[in-house]
């Protein structure tokens, strides 16, 4: 029997055939690749800054030409927008009380004013008779007033009403003078017991007052 070697053995090297005709992989690195940017250019801020100092320049310079614009622009407005606004209206009683042998008579009148300047009146005359004859001439004015009322009826701006009752007889005549037009049957008017407008419209309330002062009248606020 062959003895047993004790001695180790090393291991074999194996043997790598390398093909000439492969050429290795070699690992590629990758480079991130940083662009830094440009600084931004001064150039646009400086534009900017002349352009808001010419603007405010132009403002200062051209200020009383714009605020004269502008002023006269409102006052053309103020012009043409129409006033809707109505101007507050006063009313004066202005009375007059006289008596005769035959009949006690009491006038009242009422005027209605825009700004002093007159656009109605209401008139109320009341009578009462101190005998009987009186009486008797007051049933014919009765009947005069109805006939001027009538005469009057297509008569805008003016309306008349009158009664006779207890002895007492009144006429009432109220007479809106923006619409009132002239009155063509002005024959016998003092005859139908109608009274004619004293007054026309628009009339100042101091020239009215004033006339009517001088013959007994006395006036004030309603």
């Amino acid at each position: 029997m062959e003895e047993k070697k004790n001695e180790t053995q090393a291991p074999q090297e194996e043997t790598v055939k390398v093909d000439p005709n492969v050429v290795p992989e070699v690992p590629i690195q990758t480079e991130t690749a940083i662009v830094s940017k440009p600084p931004k250019s001064s150039k646009g801020k400086g534009i900017g800054v002349i352009l808001i100092f010419v603007l405010l320049f132009g403002v200062v310079i051209f200020l009383p030409q714009i605020s004269s614009y502008l002023d006269s622009r409102k006052q053309t407005e103020e012009i043409v927008k129409p006033n809707t606004e109505e101007e507050p209206t006063t009313t004066r009683i202005c009375t007059l009380n006289k008596q005769n042998s035959s009949q006690q008579t009491s006038i009242t009148l009422e005027f209605v004013y825009q700004n002093n300047s007159l656009k109605k009146e209401t008139l109320t005359n009341v009578v009462i008779p101190l005998d009987n004859n009186e009486l008797e001439n007051l049933r014919d004015m009765q009947l005069r007033c109805q006939t001027f009322k009538e005469t009057i009826e297509q008569q805008e701006g003016i309306k008349q009403e009158c009664s006779l009752s207890d002895n007492r007889y009144s006429i009432t005549q109220e007479i809106d003078y923006s619409k009132l037009e002239d009155i063509t049957s002005q024959q016998n008017i003092g005859e139908l017991e109608g009274f004619y407008p004293e007054f026309t419209f628009n009339q100042d309330r101091m020239v009215i007052e004033d006339q009517l002062t001088e013959v007994g009248y006395s006036c004030r606020d309603a």
